[in-house]
């Protein structure tokens, strides 16, 4: 008898970027979204250096 896993293409990104952040979704948690820090740095983010492409940080979570 073979079992069904299911699993998204956000779980497998999140297993390969940060363990802890896969277990933070898996669990349904999202600190992130209440956060007056992360607020500020997406509006940084989107109002600086707008002719520059987006880059990808790993900050070996």
């Amino acid at each position: 008898m073979y079992m069904s896993i299911r699993f998204t293409g956000t779980e497998v990104n999140y297993y390969f970027l940060c363990k802890k952040k896969l277990w933070y979704f898996s669990h349904d948690i999202q600190i992130e979204q209440g956060s007056d820090a992360v607020y500020l740095g997406k509006l940084i983010h989107e109002n600086s250096y707008q002719r520059e492409k987006d880059v990808f940080l790993n900050w070996g979570c």
